[in-house]
């Protein structure tokens, strides 16, 4: 368990605030888990950087969006769904859709876990995440009973969010301050005690979803690379770039028993990993583009993990009666 405040680093400051003034908030990051902001307002601007870059038509100030990435009549339907933890997959799931002719929508906002706003009585407050999770979820219910075929590819930065739980487990267990800000508190909160109840949802519903695991990320206190920091290509244990990955493993199996039968698990970090090492670089795609996030090159190669999703779509029984 995470604790005490003096451990806390505050890391990729600028990436930071890109995600965090359009939401008005202010934070400390985990000490084992960078900050999940979210790169794609910035990429946007700079498409040369290592991280997807939304369609034109689909680009913001990086905080909520429902875009439309292909189109085919008469086809199935595949949502992406989460936040930059999911985002980051948009390339190969793109060129797998477009392959396979199935229509693609991302609902993406940076740092907003997968979830379902808190009942008014809670006293916690109602956010941009709460009500783009709101909106999203009436678009996914909305299309699943329009369409005969739809499938959902549910992501988020799991560690990050149960870590900053933890984190507050503490902070009531103990009386010492976390550090964390309001926003982080809330979003903790929201990404442990009501995502199950958004899963539940989804599977009263009878969507069928497939979930992303855990994805790697670079630890506050890697050691010193040479060969280059920014992004960080040094090779690293497993177990540091994949933090606690067996209970967060657990943790999103359980999850999943809300779905409806026979959900997919993606895991997709053999593309970096293997069973002990996690390398910086892998030919010549570097595997991260922050210390948050994977790069857009890493990710381009990692079709042969999303082929299953979108084969089982396509030959998904029609929703219609």
């Amino acid at each position: 368990m995470i604790t005490g405040s003096s451990r806390r680093l505050l890391v990729g400051l600028a990436l930071v605030l890109a995600f965090l003034v359009p939401h008005g908030v202010g934070g400390a990051a985990l000490a084992d888990t960078p900050d999940p902001a979210s790169p794609a307002r910035q990429s946007a601007q700079t498409p040369d950087r290592d991280f997807p870059v939304l369609p034109r038509s689909c680009r913001n100030d990086g905080a909520s969006k429902i875009c439309r990435i292909t189109r085919f009549a008469k086809r199935p339907w595949l949502v992406l769904w989460g936040d930059s933890h999911a985002l980051q997959y948009l390339t190969p799931l793109t060129a797998v859709a477009r392959h396979r002719r199935v229509n693609l929508v991302a609902i993406y906002s940076g740092g907003c876990p997968l979830s379902v706003p808190f009942p008014a009585a809670s006293g916690e407050p109602h956010l941009a995440c709460d009500t783009h999770n709101e909106r999203a979820l009436d678009h996914v219910l909305a299309l699943a009973e329009a369409k005969p075929r739809v499938r959902v590819v549910l992501g988020s930065h799991w560690h990050y969010y149960r870590s900053a739980y933890a984190q507050l487990v503490e902070e009531e267990r103990t009386g010492e301050d976390s550090g964390l800000s309001d926003y982080v508190r809330h979003v903790a909160r929201l990404g442990v005690e009501r995502s199950p109840v958004l899963f539940r949802a989804i599977g009263a519903a009878g969507i069928p979803a497939d979930v992303l695991a855990q994805s790697g990320i670079v630890p506050n206190d890697a050691p010193p690379c040479a060969e280059g920091e920014d992004p960080y290509v040094c090779d690293l244990p497993r177990r540091q770039v994949l933090p606690r990955e067996r209970d967060n493993r657990r943790w999103l199996k359980d999850l999943s028993r809300a779905l409806p039968p026979r959900p997919l698990v993606i895991e997709a970090s053999g593309a970096y990993c293997d069973p002990d090492t996690c390398f910086g670089q892998v030919g010549d795609a570097n595997t991260f583009y922050d210390r948050s996030h994977l790069g857009e090159r890493m990710s381009r190669s990692m079709r042969q993990w999303f082929r299953p999703t979108v084969r089982a779509l396509v030959h998904q029984p029609s929703s219609r009666r």
